[in-house]
């Protein structure tokens, strides 16, 4: 009975560990991606802002309530913008991929070193493979309130 038990826990431990290994890079390469993407736009860098986007990217702003589709370039649209102090980190981080999409999820921390202010948003982005890259497609962010 003990060989069966144990044989069946060896069984599902491999059978789950690639998939959850798997998962394990996708958040890691997701959330680089999404970093990157941040510090493109807080850098007022449209060139690799363009380069991590998807076309037909859409971005959701809970902050505002808008909704913001891109309709050209960045490298055109952020000429003459000045970087921002702002930096983030980044928690609960968790990514899920069906074939070329994937949704990746957590909280996000901001922190102005202009003035000190701190801010948190829930955040969820949808990245679609593009000849091999993954591209953000569409972005939503939800504020935490203060003190959450």
């Amino acid at each position: 009975m003990r060989l069966l038990t144990s044989t069946l826990v060896l069984a599902a431990l491999l059978a789950t560990g690639p998939a959850a290994a798997q998962q394990g890079d996708l958040t890691k390469v997701l959330q680089q991606r999404y970093s990157d993407w941040m510090n493109a736009f807080r850098g007022a860098d449209g060139a690799a802002m363009d380069k991590l986007e998807a076309d037909g990217l859409v971005l959701v702003m809970g902050s505002n309530g808008m909704i913001w589709s891109k309709e050209k370039p960045r490298v055109e649209e952020m000429k003459g913008m000045k970087p921002s102090r702002v930096s983030h980190t980044l928690e609960q981080v968790r990514a899920r991929a069906q074939g070329d999409v994937a949704v990746l999820t957590g909280i996000q921390n901001d922190v102005d070193a202009s003035d000190g202010s701190k801010s948190k948003a829930l955040f969820t982005t949808v990245w679609k493979r593009d000849a091999g890259a993954w591209k953000i497609w569409s972005a939503h962010w939800s504020d935490v309130p203060a003190g959450k």
